[in-house]
């Protein structure tokens, strides 16, 4: 969440943190996204839009696994 805020704030200035954000989004395991959680977390600190752009930057550029459900709301 911190890196798509940071990324959002500076415009994505830097194509290795939406590279970043990808990665991470590839975990899998212990290490794969929580997306009910980073969704409400999101919206507690109303960032939800900057999180939505992020896994829509991150799925149409570097093909990062995002929940089609996600990808919907993010398309909005």
């Amino acid at each position: 969440l911190i890196l798509c805020v940071h990324g959002c704030k500076h415009r994505w200035d830097r194509l290795e943190w939406l590279c970043g954000v990808a990665e991470l989004m590839r975990g899998q395991g212990d290490r794969a996204v929580d997306w009910e959680r980073a969704l409400s977390d999101a919206r507690r600190y109303r960032c939800e839009r900057m999180l939505l752009l992020s896994a829509l930057l991150a799925h149409d550029l570097l093909e990062a696994p995002v929940p089609d459900g996600v990808l919907a709301r993010a398309r909005a």
